[in-house]
């Protein structure tokens, strides 16, 4: 929760906050296709 609160904040705060947007979507989708692919490794 602390993560996604942080993300909002920055978004709202940042002056160029589409931008900011942008960039945690994109860490967000890798993030998730890391763990969907590597799900095995992580046990």
């Amino acid at each position: 929760m602390i993560a996604v609160t942080a993300a909002i904040t920055l978004e709202r705060l940042a002056p160029a906050g589409e931008r900011v947007a942008r960039a945690i979507g994109i860490v967000v989708i890798r993030t998730g296709l890391f763990l969907t692919f590597h799900a095995d490794a992580l046990r």
